[in-house]
């Protein structure tokens, strides 16, 4: 069974826009690694689409590298889809 996730939209305030995509790109691989790993609740995995998904705030200290970002990104997205990590 494969799964496809798009995000259509992510807000990230306070993020330079020259780190966006390596935010973005380690979002992608955590939250890829958390669902191959956890799996999907069944009603996501049923979902064709989910309008909205709030993951909540992630607090990150000053001078944060983007992969802790994005790994604490990830993992606030994916408890906002079921799972338990």
């Amino acid at each position: 069974m494969s799964t496809h996730i798009h995000i259509e939209r992510l807000v990230l305030e306070g993020i330079q826009v020259d780190r966006a995509g390596n935010v973005q790109r380690g979002l992608e691989r955590e939250l890829a690694r958390l669902v191959r790993e956890g799996g999907l609740v069944p009603e996501v995995r049923r979902s064709t689409a989910l309008p909205e998904l709030r993951a909540g705030s992630v607090a990150v200290g000053r001078g944060a590298q983007g992969a802790r970002f994005a790994t604490r990104l990830a993992s606030a997205v994916y408890r906002g889809l079921g799972g338990h990590k």
